[in-house]
């Protein structure tokens, strides 16, 4: 293997700013290919931006506006992700460690929209009757997305016509119940069945 190296290596080239620079991440859009758009944690160590210019013969370049903090967070310096679609817009993902609170105090302050179920009191939107969830929430989607128990139900059945279930379900819905319970198989037969059984002679 042969490796190249250049003839010259030209003089390394500083950005002075008042604020800290790590971790840079720079764009270039083709809707606007005369300036370099730079985000890095700057402004107290949270994720930053700046519009440069293009360097100019001698490799200088001028900050022409910026740089500005893009978000606030009461974390210890936040990380931020950067995408951009090369055309006309930049990414940010500054969400790693703010808080429940900060975000939404993020997308109140912005006018950012956001499901309504949130409004309702869900914390988890990303499936319905997740496992995740505890079982007052799973009583609540049992309620508001019927079609979705049935279909549970009518699975956990063919299931147990399958021979794919070693728990003794007395039917689907039985077994679905016991899902969403959030206890041990053991302890939920215990408290639904063999309580039942139990006769006290007086």
């Amino acid at each position: 293997m042969q490796i190249c190296y250049p003839k010259k290596i030209k003089e390394e080239k500083k950005i002075i700013t008042e604020n800290n620079t790590t971790y840079p991440s720079p764009f270039i859009l083709s809707d606007d290919p005369d300036h370099i758009y730079l985000c890095w944690r700057g402004i107290g160590w949270h994720p930053t931006i700046a519009k440069l210019s293009l360097p100019d013969k001698k490799d200088n370049i001028n900050v022409e506006w910026g740089p500005y903090q893009l978000v606030q967070s009461t974390g210890a310096r936040p990380y931020a992700k950067y995408t951009s679609n090369g055309k006309d817009k930049i990414l940010v993902s500054p969400i790693l460690y703010w808080t429940e609170r900060e975000v939404w105090q993020f997308l109140n302050s912005n006018n950012i929209p956001h499901c309504k179920l949130y409004d309702e009191g869900y914390k988890r939107i990303g499936c319905i009757l997740c496992p995740m969830s505890n079982y007052k929430q799973k009583l609540k989607d049992c309620q508001r997305f019927p079609h979705v128990k049935r279909k549970w139900i009518q699975t956990i059945q063919k299931l147990i016509d399958a021979g794919c279930l070693n728990r003794n379900f007395t039917d689907a819905e039985f077994g679905f119940n016991w899902w969403i319970s959030d206890k041990s198989f053991d302890q939920y037969y215990a408290d639904e069945v063999l309580q039942q059984k139990i006769e006290f002679n007086v």
